[in-house]
């Protein structure tokens, strides 16, 4: 299970069901803290998503929130 970062800093809304995000890869390797555009599909409850990697969200102050999400990456897309 890999582990995936979102930074809420106004420019996109993460929000339950399929969206376009950018997140951070967090898993160890050489990728570590690469921001990738994605497909995916994201929820605020983990059980709902069966599989999933885990998606811990930050604040625009850089604080971790609580709240753990999951996701699942349907596609990379290209950095526009």
């Amino acid at each position: 299970m890999g582990e995936y970062l979102f930074i809420d800093v106004g420019k996109e809304e993460l929000n339950e069901g399929e969206s376009v995000i950018t997140v951070k890869d967090m898993n160890p390797g050489k990728k570590l803290y690469k921001s990738i555009l994605v497909k995916a599909q994201t929820s605020s409850d983990p059980k709902s998503l069966p599989g999933a990697d885990v998606l811990r969200v930050r604040g625009p102050l850089g604080h971790l929130r609580p709240q753990v999400w999951a996701i699942k990456i349907l596609e990379n897309l290209p950095v526009y």
